[in-house]
């Protein structure tokens, strides 16, 4: 059965646990996403550049839109800081149509899908990660 308890009462155990985590491996984790997120949305203004050859792109015209949209996918669901994004984007450059700005984020997306992938693959293959039988149990012996 469903029980509905007090907010407090059901942050204890995570709060909890959030005292375990480690400070130094913690601002690690953050620096390592702002790095990523950095990365990305050059990648993301790389490929604008090539899709709007005739348009002045500077890197703030793609960073703080790129950062925006990823915030507000953090918290609201369905992709809509995608939608945030073009939107951020095209703001500041109004030559581009929201058709342009949204095949060039597929580009994005399909680079950065390969790109994890074969991480991931690597990852798994050296064991610094387990593999998927590792993840959920190997199969029991009979």
């Amino acid at each position: 059965m469903f029980e509905l308890t007090s907010p407090t009462e059901a942050l204890g155990p995570l709060l909890g646990r959030l005292a375990d985590v480690s400070l130094p491996l913690l601002a690690l984790g953050l620096a390592f996403q702002l790095a990523k997120m950095a990365a990305m949305s050059q990648v993301w203004g790389r490929i604008l550049r090539e899709a709007l050859p005739a348009t002045r792109i500077r890197r703030r015209d793609t960073l703080a839109p790129y950062v925006a949209g990823v915030g507000i996918n953090a918290i609201v669901p369905a992709k809509v800081g995608v939608v945030a994004r073009a939107v951020l984007v095209k703001r500041r450059l109004p030559a581009a149509s929201y058709e342009t700005l949204s095949a060039t984020m597929v580009v994005e997306a399909l680079i950065g899908t390969i790109s994890t992938w074969a991480l991931l693959t690597v990852a798994v293959a050296t064991g610094v990660v387990p593999s998927p039988q590792g993840l959920f149990g190997a199969a029991p012996h009979a």
